[in-house]
């Protein structure tokens, strides 16, 4: 295969893949109403005691102002609500609420039965091969 004709199917697969990837992780967040990436937002306030925006920004590698819109949604929903910081007005802390807790359990439940239905077809190498490959383009894209 030359170079042009692998560059061709890279494509063609990204393209493909890529949106089959996004539909297929992000369908039971849809039927929650809420994206995949606010999701992800409430799973990592669930998995840490304070998280400031900026922190949030820096670890989903997007930036503030696209945090602050998806955190001003699940404000919205009830999801989750700010707190200031006693000792500088400027921060404010994020928390899940009863519903968000809530809301993150059943999503992670959902994630992990697709995921199981995923890994069960491929089967271990095949899925453990994927996860390798993955972790190697973010590696290469991220370097």
């Amino acid at each position: 295969m030359t170079d042009n004709e692998l560059f061709s199917a890279f494509e063609q697969e990204y393209f493909f893949v890529g949106q089959f990837i996004n539909d297929f992780v992000g369908v039971p967040d849809k039927a929650a109403g809420i994206s995949h990436e606010q999701w992800l937002i409430m799973k990592a306030i669930k998995t840490h005691e304070q998280w400031l925006l900026a922190d949030l920004a820096k670890m989903l590698r997007v930036s503030r102002p696209a945090v602050s819109a998806k955190i001003s949604g699940l404000i919205k929903f009830g999801y989750i609500r700010q707190q200031e910081d006693p000792t500088d007005r400027r921060k404010k802390f994020l928390y899940l609420t009863d519903s968000g807790e809530a809301i993150v359990e059943k999503l992670d439940q959902a994630h992990q039965d697709r995921f199981q239905k995923l890994a069960k077809t491929l089967g271990k190498q095949r899925s453990e091969n994927l996860l390798s490959a993955i972790q190697t383009i973010e590696s290469a894209i991220t370097a």
